[in-house]
C-alpha cells in the first residue's frame, strides 16, 4: 500500500454496456466521488481494469493481473460493489461478470444489473409495460433529471443569494446576525421547495439507435425510437446496389438541394434524425405551452446538431417566435452513467 493511502478506501465501479461500447465510471464507496470515467469498445473489454489502473498511474498494459489489481487497490481502494446497467446480449453481460472475477479473484462484488422501475425519486415512469422500457432509457432520463435538478438548484440558489445580498443591508458598522440568520433560512427555503421544473425536457441519445424521450413534471410521458445515423447508412448500403457509406460529423456539410449522391444521402439522414426532433418540440409546445429543455448524449449527435439548430431557428422565423434561443440544448457525454451515479448516492448513501 502506498504511502498516504487510506487503508479503508473503498471502491464501486459503475458500468454503462451498451450495443457498441462499455462505460465506467469509479467512485469513492463512501461519499460517491468521481475518481476516474472512460469507455472502450465491447471488443476490448477484456482491457477494462487494466485500462483503470493506466488511467490511475501504472505505466502502459502489459503488467500482470496482479500489477493492476494492486494499483487500483492503492489509489483507489478494494472494489466492494459494482452497479451495471445494459442493453447487451446476456452472453456479454456474463462475460463481463466472468472477467471481472478472474482479475479480482474471490474479493470481486457480482455485478447487480439495474432495470427500469415503476418509479424513482426524482422520475414516474407511465411506459407500458414497464419492463418494455430500454434499461439504458431509463437510467439516461435519471441522469439527465440530475443535470436539470442541480441547474435549477444552482439557479435557486442564487436566485436565494440576490435575496441575501438585497435584503441584508445593516447600517454601516452594524451587522444584525438575527435579520442574517432569517435571510440566510429563507434562502435555504427557496431551494428546498424547488418544484420540478415547469418547461418540458427531451432527451435523445445518438447511439445505435436514436431515442428521443419526453419528461414533464418527473412524468416519463413516452418516447420515439428510430434507426441511428449508423443503421440509416447501413441500411442504405445494404438494401441497394450501388448508394455508399458517407462520412457524417461536426464537419458535414447539409446541402438544402443536393446535386451528388454522398450529399443527398447526407442531408436525407440529418434530416430524418432532426425532423423527428422537431416533431416532438412541436408537439410538446402545443401540450404544454412551451418548447422543451433538450439533453443530448451519443457520438452521432455532433453531425446533427448544426442543422437541428439551423431547423429550430428556421422555425422561429416562420411562427415568428424565438424558438432556438426558448429551446436550451445541453450535450452530455454519459447521462445513463450519471443515472447510476445519482442512484447510488440516493439509495445506497441515502444522501
Amino acid at each position: 500500500m502506498e504511502a498516504g493511502v487510506e487503508q479503508d478506501k473503498q471502491l464501486v465501479l459503475l458500468l454503462d454496456s451498451g450495443n457498441t461500447r462499455l462505460k465506467c465510471r469509479c467512485i469513492d464507496a463512501h461519499n460517491g466521488v468521481l475518481y476516474q470515467q472512460f469507455s472502450l469498445s465491447n471488443t476490448q473489454v477484456e482491457s477494462v481494469l487494466p485500462v483503470l489502473a493506466q488511467s490511475m498511474g501504472l505505466g502502459g498494459l502489459a503488467h500482470s493481473e496482479r500489477d493492476v489489481v494492486q494499483t487500483i487497490q492503492a489509489l483507489a481502494g478494494k472494489v466492494v460493489a459494482m452497479h451495471a446497467v445494459a442493453v447487451t446480449s446476456p452472453a456479454l453481460k456474463q462475460a463481463i461478470q466472468q472477467l471481472f472475477q478472474a482479475t479480482l479473484g474471490s474479493d470481486c462484488p457480482t455485478i447487480e444489473w439495474h432495470h427500469s422501475a415503476q418509479d424513482t425519486r426524482i422520475l414516474r415512469n407511465l411506459y407500458e409495460p414497464i419492463h418494455h422500457l430500454g434499461n439504458d432509457r431509463w437510467f439516461g432520463m435519471i441522469g439527465v433529471l440530475s443535470h436539470a435538478q442541480a441547474k435549477q438548484e444552482g439557479d435557486a440558489s442564487k436566485q436565494a443569494q440576490n435575496t441575501v445580498s438585497s435584503k441584508t443591508k445593516p447600517a454601516p458598522g452594524v451587522i444584525s446576525q438575527t435579520k442574517l440568520n432569517a435571510d440566510i433560512n429563507q434562502a435555504r427555503n427557496t431551494i428546498s421547495k424547488a418544484k420540478p421544473s415547469e418547461r418540458a425536457i427531451m432527451y435523445i441519445s445518438f447511439g445505435t439507435a436514436t431515442t428521443v424521450d419526453t419528461i414533464y413534471e418527473q412524468d416519463f410521458l413516452g418516447g420515439m425510437i428510430l434507426p441511428g445515423v449508423d443503421l440509416m447508412q447501413n441500411s442504405l448500403k445494404q438494401g441497394t446496389a450501388q448508394l455508399p457509406l458517407v462520412t457524417i460529423n461536426a464537419e458535414t456539410r447539409v446541402d438544402t438541394f443536393p446535386r451528388g449522391t454522398q450529399a443527398a444521402i447526407t442531408a436525407g439522414i440529418v434530416a430524418a434524425q432532426a425532423g423527428a426532433i422537431v416533431r416532438q418540440c412541436l408537439l410538446v409546445y402545443e401540450q404544454f405551452g412551451s418548447y422543451p429543455d433538450i439533453y443530448v448524449a451519443g457520438g452521432a449527435r455532433f453531425g446533427v446538431l448544426a442543422e437541428l439548430k439551423r431547423i429550430l431557428s428556421s422555425l422561429g422565423q416562420a411562427l415568428n417566435q424565438s424558438v432556438s434561443a426558448e429551446i436550451e440544448i445541453y450535450e452530455l457525454e454519459a447521462p445513463v452513467l450519471d443515472g447510476l451515479h445519482y442512484h447510488y448516492v440516493k439509495e445506497s448513501l441515502g444522501k
